[in-house]
């Protein structure tokens, strides 16, 4: 794998009580992910009690690994959360050259537009929402791969790594979407044959995965609380892609036979 990978991605998942579901990551080379890790791993163990990782439903609720037993609470876990911001994702999300050396992205679908864009499109159900962002995303990744040398505006080169949690639900469905691009003919298998290795990491000892899920949990807790966290204002501003697929933008992409490539991308 190793010179082949020009861009790694690791993604997580996330639903909200009210019905939204998030899946969300960020991108960037195998070098800026090497020094990623490293700066992710010391931050934790700066703090007393120290912690060896980060999973922000057991930070939250102080358990586990941050139980009030083992010396957390939340003032503590506010410190942690801002310490990563300001010490991880803020530095590597400079912009550079070509862009963003670290670059977040995710998309949500409301469960009321799922639906109203269901009865607008039917076909929608044979994905279901967990589907659609998987295809969402892994096309939208593909597409931050560099520009080939000597082609056509749009011809990509390299290769796109996808890395997910283990057992995370969304990893099945890009890798479904990839072995159907890769049955297409020559010329007709779109940015997803693009999709070199998809593979499953254990979340505690991959800052990439741990950072995916402080994002998703974020997205959906905070547009749902809509809390007022200083530290949250500056991390939603950080470089990167944000998408909301509306009832709209879901029947015309279904029409387009789910190709992102014949549609204007919502953003916010």
């Amino acid at each position: 794998m190793g010179s082949e990978v020009a861009i790694t991605g690791y993604f997580d998942s996330s639903e909200g009580e009210s019905g939204r579901i998030t899946l969300a990551g960020y991108l960037a080379s195998p070098d800026t992910w090497a020094a990623f890790d490293r700066t992710w791993d010391e931050v934790p163990r700066i703090f007393s009690p120290p912690s060896q990782y980060l999973h922000m439903v057991d930070a939250m609720a102080l358990r586990n690994e941050f139980a009030r037993a083992n010396g957390w609470s939340g003032i503590l876990v506010d410190a942690l959360l801002r310490q990563l911001l300001h010490r991880c994702f803020l530095p590597f999300a400079l912009d550079v050259p070509d862009g963003p050396s670290l670059l977040k992205l995710y998309c949500t679908i409301e469960r009321d537009e799922w639906l109203r864009a269901c009865a607008g499109a039917p076909n929608l159900k044979n994905y279901g929402r967990a589907g659609v962002c998987a295809r969402f995303i892994a096309g939208v990744a593909v597409h931050r791969l560099p520009q080939a040398e000597g082609e056509p505006e749009g011809f990509r080169s390299g290769y796109l790594e996808l890395v997910f949690d283990q057992g995370e639900p969304f990893k099945r469905q890009v890798e479904l979407a990839c072995q159907r691009a890769a049955r297409c003919a020559p010329g007709q298998r779109g940015p997803l044959s693009l999709v070199s290795v998809i593979r499953e990491a254990n979340m505690r000892q991959t800052p990439g995965l741990q950072a995916a899920d402080y994002l998703a949990w974020l997205v959906n807790r905070w547009q749902e609380s809509q809390s007022q966290v200083s530290w949250w204002l500056s991390f939603k501003s950080s470089p990167g892609l944000a998408f909301e697929l509306t009832a709209e933008f879901l029947i015309e992409w279904q029409s387009s036979a789910l190709d992102i490539r014949t549609v204007r991308l919502p953003s916010r």
